[in-house]
């Protein structure tokens, strides 16, 4: 038992199922807590040094559940199992509100429960939805150590989630860009699940910041400062500030009203940046090519640059 629990655990890591199981442990935990009528006008977004972060509908609402927050921690960590948050933070938030807030839980996939989803499943589906062969792997690696009394069960509970992702697909779901699990479109922002979405403003500020003061920094040199940072999160940050930098040097270009000096002066700083981010290298393995090769989708910028000297 001892060698399938790490042996899943180990895997649950490496696939980023356990960031998402996680994730989804929270949501119902809320959900679960406060009932249907306050989770409708709130949403949760992550837990971060013990301290839940929900986003509320209206300031109403906010400072309503300001004055709950004590006996809301308690009655979490209560559900939870153990102290899992010390403190509650209410940040006002615009969100679609649930057509029927009684079934919010049921409803919704960020907080609705594996047990949940498995009594959805009715005999025709699983009949009809095969999972595919990568799956059927997956379940056989998880089950690698498991003890003979438990494998039926455990690869059942698996077969049926997988069912469950593809059955959400087949009705017009979409998989989320980060964690990869199947969301409808009023549970979305962009290609991202409301979790998601919040889990990556969270971190744009900090790893802008690390980016700002070196370019270059790839993701696990990042990762040495944030243990905690999943690599899809750092690229995606990574390419926001990518999509910043180019932004800024289209407008720099088409702007006549800045002195010429002052103009090719930012646009040098801002270029450099940009290649040192493009291509993850430090100033000193930066070649001509480079330069050439990452500023192609500026036409002109190269021109105007190296006109009277080079970048």
């Amino acid at each position: 038992m001892e060698h399938f629990g790490e042996s899943l655990d180990r895997y649950l890591g490496n696939s980023g199922l356990k960031i998402q199981l996680e994730k989804h442990f929270f949501l119902n935990t809320w959900y679960n807590v406060v009932g249907h009528h306050i989770a409708r006008h709130t949403r949760p977004v992550t837990i971060r040094d013990k301290k839940l972060i929900i986003a509320v509908k209206d300031s109403a609402w906010l400072h309503h559940l300001t004055y709950l927050k004590i006996k809301i921690i308690e009655d979490f960590n209560r559900a939870a199992g153990e102290k899992i948050i010390e403190d509650i933070r209410f940040r006002n938030e615009d969100f679609p509100l649930g057509k029927n807030p009684g079934k919010t839980v049921e409803k919704l996939s960020e907080g609705q429960s594996l047990r949940g989803a498995r009594k959805n499943l009715s005999s025709r589906d699983q009949a009809r939805i095969r999972i595919s062969p990568l799956q059927e792997d997956t379940i056989e690696r998880c089950l690698l150590y498991a003890p003979d009394a438990l494998q039926s069960t455990i690869k059942s509970l698996l077969e049926k989630s997988f069912i469950y992702q593809k059955q959400k697909l087949e009705n017009g779901a979409q998989l989320c860009g980060v964690c990869e699990f199947p969301f409808f479109k009023n549970e979305r922002r962009g290609n991202l699940c409301f979790l998601c979405d919040n889990h990556l403003k969270g971190w744009r500020k900090p790893i802008h910041s690390r980016l700002h003061q070196k370019p270059w920094m790839g993701y696990l040199e990042m990762k040495a400062y944030f243990p905690h940072l999943e690599e899809k999160i750092f690229r995606r940050c990574r390419d926001m500030l990518l999509s910043r930098y180019g932004e800024r040097i289209r407008q720099l270009l088409a702007n006549h009203l800045i002195p010429e000096q002052n103009k090719r002066n930012a646009l040098q700083r801002l270029a450099l940046r940009y290649v040192l981010l493009l291509e993850e290298k430090d100033p000193t393995r930066v070649a001509q090519d480079d330069f050439e090769k990452a500023l192609k989708p500026f036409p002109g910028l190269k021109t105007y640059l190296w006109h009277h000297q080079d970048v």
